[in-house]
């Protein structure tokens, strides 16, 4: 193999309501398309498997969004198992 057929790793996102993984500049365009086309319906949206007007996939993506920002975890180590510092009770490990 020649150093210019290297392989890239294709950073993706799972799409959780058709269980896919898609790459990013598939999603970011997708989602372009659903904010300029509001009202156009579209064959599933990010969380769900049936229909979706643009608008509705709009809102999942803040959602989404959103959701991520509040967890405060940082890129590098999402999908990633945590370990707790607290038990089921609230109390440290022994």
């Amino acid at each position: 193999m020649r150093e210019t057929d290297q392989i890239r790793p294709v950073r993706a996102i799972y799409i959780a309501g058709v269980n896919k993984w898609v790459p990013i500049s598939a999603y970011v365009r997708q989602i372009k398309i659903c904010k300029t086309n509001p009202d156009a319906e579209f064959k599933h949206g990010l969380t769900s498997w049936w229909p979706c007007t643009g608008a509705e996939i709009m809102r999942q993506f803040r959602r989404g969004m959103h959701e991520r920002i509040n967890e405060g975890i940082p890129y590098n180590q999402r999908g990633q198992e945590m370990v707790s510092d607290v038990d089921d009770r609230g109390l440290p490990p022994v």
